[in-house]
Order: C-alpha cells, then sequence, then structure tokens
C-alpha cells in the first residue's frame, strides 16, 4: 500500500474527522439526555451482578445500557448490553477490515468504521420503528372504544379495564401494564408519560397529558378525546397521502445509493487496474473517501426526509 503524504490537505481530512466524531457524540447525547425524561426504568431493589464492575459503576454507562436493553426488548429481541456492544465493534472492525485490505485507504477507515458500527442499531430501529408505528395506528380505534366507554362510566382507571378485551397486541400489552402501575400505588403521571415514552408517539403522549389532567385536576376531558380523535383520523390521511407521494422516489434513491458498492465491486473484478488506481494512488484514495461520504449522506439524508417510522400493514 503506497504511501499517503498528510502535508495540506492530508491534515485537513483528518481534523475534519475528529471534528465530525466530536460532533455526532454530542448530538447523540444530547439526544438521549432529552428523551431519558420520558423512559425512566423501573427501580430494582437490589443490584445485579453487573453493577460490581467498574465499567458498570459509571453513571452514564449504565444509564445507556439501561437505554439499549429497554429498546431491545420494546423490538422484540433478547439482546443484553454486552451483546449489542459486542455486535457494534465487530461489524465496526469489520468495516475498517473493508477500508484498509480490500479498499486499501487509511482515509476511508474512520467513516467506514462508524458508518458499520451503527448497523446492530439500524436493526434494532427497524423493529422498534414497525412496533411504534403498528402501536400507533392502535391507538384510533382504541381511544375511540375508550370515548364511548368513558361517556357511560366517566372513570379512567375502570373504562381502560373495559376496553382492553377490544384492543390487540401489542397496544393491549402497553395499557395492561399501565393499569398494573396505576393500580400499584405508582404516581399517576410519571405511570402515564412512561406509557407514552415506550409507544414513543405524540398522540400517545397527548392522550397521557389528557389523563393526567383529569387524575390530577379533576377537569372534564371529554371534547379534549374527541379532538384528539378527529386530529388523528385527519393526520393519518394526510400521512398516507404523503408517503404515496413520495415513496417511489425514496425507493429509487436507496437502489442507487446502495448499488454504487456493487458496481465498484463488479468493475474492480472486470478492470483489476481501476482498482488499482483507486487504491494505490493519493488522488484515487481521496477520491474514494469522497464517494463514500457522499454515499452515506445520501443514504442518512433520503431516510430521514421519509420520516423514521415505517408503514405496517394489516
Amino acid at each position: 500500500m503506497g504511501a499517503i503524504s498528510l502535508n495540506g490537505p492530508g491534515w485537513a481530512i483528518y481534523a475534519a474527522w475528529v471534528l465530525g466524531v466530536g460532533l455526532v457524540i454530542y448530538g447523540l447525547g444530547m439526544l438521549y439526555l432529552k428523551r431519558r425524561r420520558f423512559r425512566k426504568a423501573f427501580q430494582e431493589e437490589g443490584k445485579s451482578q453487573e453493577d460490581l464492575f467498574l465499567f458498570y459503576k459509571n453513571k452514564r454507562v449504565r444509564s445507556f445500557k439501561e437505554y439499549i436493553e429497554n429498546r431491545a426488548g420494546f423490538a422484540g429481541t433478547s439482546w443484553r448490553f454486552p451483546s449489542f456492544l459486542a455486535y457494534s465493534l465487530l461489524t465496526g472492525a469489520a468495516g475498517a477490515f473493508i477500508a484498509v485490505n480490500y479498499l486499501q485507504n487509511p482515509f476511508a477507515v474512520l467513516p467506514l468504521a462508524l458508518a458499520f458500527l451503527f448497523i446492530p442499531w439500524l436493526y434494532l430501529s427497524f423493529f422498534i420503528a414497525r412496533r411504534e408505528i403498528l402501536l400507533e395506528q392502535q391507538l384510533i380505534p382504541a381511544i375511540q372504544f375508550f370515548i364511548s366507554e368513558y361517556g357511560s362510566l366517566p372513570n379512567i382507571v375502570s373504562a381502560l379495564h373495559n376496553i382492553l378485551p377490544l384492543l390487540d397486541y401489542p397496544l393491549q400489552d402497553e395499557f395492561n401494564r399501565l393499569l398494573l402501575e396505576l393500580n400499584s400505588g405508582r404516581d399517576s403521571e410519571e405511570a402515564l408519560f412512561a406509557f407514552s415514552g415506550r409507544i414513543n408517539s405524540r398522540w400517545a403522549y397527548r392522550l397521557s397529558h389528557i389523563f393526567n389532567l383529569r387524575m390530577k385536576k379533576g377537569l372534564n376531558i371529554n371534547t379534549m378525546l374527541f379532538n384528539l380523535y378527529m386530529d388523528m383520523k385527519t393526520k393519518r390521511v394526510q400521512d398516507r397521502e404523503r408517503r404515496s407521494e413520495t415513496a417511489a422516489a425514496r425507493a429509487e434513491s436507496l437502489i442507487l445509493y446502495l448499488a454504487i458498492p456493487a458496481v465498484y465491486f463488479l468493475a474492480a473484478r472486470i478492470s483489476p487496474q481501476s482498482h488499482y488506481l483507486l487504491t494505490r494512488t493519493p488522488l484515487g484514495q481521496k477520491a474514494m473517501l469522497l464517494v463514500i461520504l457522499l454515499v452515506l449522506f445520501g443514504v442518512i439524508a433520503t431516510v430521514k426526509l421519509g420520516g423514521t417510522k415505517i408503514t405496517v400493514r394489516r
């Protein structure tokens, strides 16, 4: 592998790497801190054996471990934090291995390692998003059932208990857990916002706020519930129209971006001299780095523009 000069642009690229990693870590940290208040876990009476190790005694590490395991459980997997960490490190090392051994490009090590590092989280996010959108879709008939039941029996806990047999999984389990927490003496505000945090939907947060106003202040919530129901139905129609308009363009963009690595590997097989040009010359290595960064940016932008949630057809 040819030597790479770090004079001028080389040092600028490495400095950009360091700055980029710092911004990513800072952004993820701030995002986690903002969402943490909605994901308070139940306090356990005793400490597990893992807490005896110094690594798990760090407050931030424990919080991150708890968050990952809660989300992994919500996604329906049996992953524990050590498994998630091992998978992430393994995929990150695979990205670095590809950059060093196949692309032979030291400039590509960091972006590929970081991209591959997030593969386990993307895997979890796919199933988390499917469950979240399914829960959100099930909220519409659930609120309709609740409005009907609450009209004849103006008690939130009793009305929730009566509509449980009418609900589908997994929303039925979430409402059942909410009832168990309310009946066990947990603070109603904490239980309600823990419920909405698990569902991770604006409608669930709004429903929890309405329930909290009734349970804490005794306000009449009939009109608020009806307005919530109508807003959800209107937004659902709008989301369907938006997704139908952009689904084809998003799919085509993702296919094109993901086809670029396949085309490169195929071209390298057919024409080895092109592989040599991109992996053994300084200009080719920098061009390869630019292509990798553009592809990663394009994939992220396409997914973000399409929204983080996936349509689940029932």
